[in-house]
């Protein structure tokens, strides 16, 4: 059927009306406690047939908040407690079938680096056990913000977010098997973010698609998701803990980045953020958090789904695969070629452990 949409700009107040054509599909925002609706809607372009269950590709994207119970947990429990949410998250994800869960930047501990500093690699060794054990239980993929903390005697090098810093803020991955595929450290400075990566690539995720990693500020460089594109990524993650709403002014630029890397890429964005929390007597974000709004952007640019600013949400997109087959990667001016066929060479992948 086609039915008519009526939504109101809110920069220019004009309303604006779209016609699409309406099918059946798995497209769902849902709250903490919420089920997956008996259909939902996804938009397609005039001409377009649905695509066949074999060319979608559904991806849960985990927006989750840190605690608002007003207790302020140690960092043994606080890597302790919230890996337990993300186990619980990664078997919903998978029972309302999503092939990959992707969680937000530093999701295991409040993205704080003086609490940070005061974790250990064995805190962070039993959190990925569990993880990894959930995965494989599942049978889904997932990508988690945690940090990687240094080997003692390991050399300090790129700390110049944080002094002295001996952890990397890091994105890893783990496959349906419960295996570690892939670690990315972040490679911008947008927060307490202990020591610089020095690292970029791509990994084969969830039907063999080349994808590549982004961790929040990363987004700020084009050329993080350029190379991977040029070595034949597909979709970049994109893992953050952005601002909160008392920096407004950026919300509008970060979604534009994330629109633009799609877009120049020619790749899907798959984005999870922290949300923001009302703890004990309305206190905004008493433990920190960020503006929510995790979402999913086409090849084309197009942002698909958005999840509120508020809350944590589980945000479920099926990706139409098709997409892919017809866009190429980032695709340079030849005036630029052999300075991305040199930073292309330059990728290499982080240790894992």
């Amino acid at each position: 059927m086609i039915t008519t949409t009526t939504s109101r700009n809110l920069r220019s107040g004009v309303l604006l009306q779209q016609q699409f054509l309406v099918v059946v599909a798995s497209v769902a925002i849902l709250s903490a406690s919420q089920e997956l609706p008996a259909s939902a809607v996804i938009s397609l372009r005039d001409g377009e047939t649905p695509p066949l269950p074999n060319e979608t590709f559904r991806v849960g994207v985990v927006q989750m908040c840190n605690f608002d119970d007003g207790y302020l947990r140690n960092v043994t429990q606080e890597i302790r407690d919230k890996t337990e949410k993300v186990v619980k998250y990664i078997h919903r994800a998978a029972n309302l079938g999503a092939e990959i869960a992707v969680f937000p930047e530093m999701v295991l501990v409040r993205y704080d680096a003086a609490l940070i500093a005061r974790g250990t690699a064995a805190d962070v060794a039993v959190a990925e056990s569990e993880i990894a054990a959930a995965c494989k239980s599942a049978k889904i993929w997932a990508i988690v913000g945690m940090p990687k903390y240094m080997r003692p005697g390991e050399p300090v090098t790129e700390a110049i977010c944080n002094d002295n810093a001996t952890w990397w803020n890091t994105a890893l991955v783990f496959d349906a098997t419960g295996s570690k595929v892939y670690r990315q450290a972040k490679l911008r400075c947008g927060g307490p973010d202990g020591q610089l990566g020095k690292w970029l690539d791509t990994f084969q995720g969830p039907r063999n698609i080349t994808s590549s990693l982004q961790i929040c500020a990363d987004a700020g460089d084009p050329n993080i998701a350029r190379l991977p594109a040029l070595r034949g990524a597909q979709l970049i993650y994109d893992i953050s803990a952005e601002s909160g709403l008392n920096a407004f002014p950026k919300l509008a630029p970060y979604e534009a980045q994330y629109m633009a890397r799609a877009h120049e890429s020619r790749s899907y964005l798959v984005q999870a953020n922290m949300g923001s929390t009302f703890g004990p007597k309305g206190v905004y974000n008493a433990q920190g958090g960020s503006h929510g709004n995790s979402l999913i952007v086409a090849p084309d640019g197009n942002v698909l789904i958005k999840a509120p600013v508020l809350g944590e949400h589980l945000v479920l997109q099926d990706l139409d695969l098709r997409m892919l087959q017809k866009q190429p990667g980032y695709l340079p001016h030849v005036f630029m070629q052999k300075f991305y066929d040199t930073g292309v060479a330059l990728l290499t992948s982080m240790p894992i452990d």
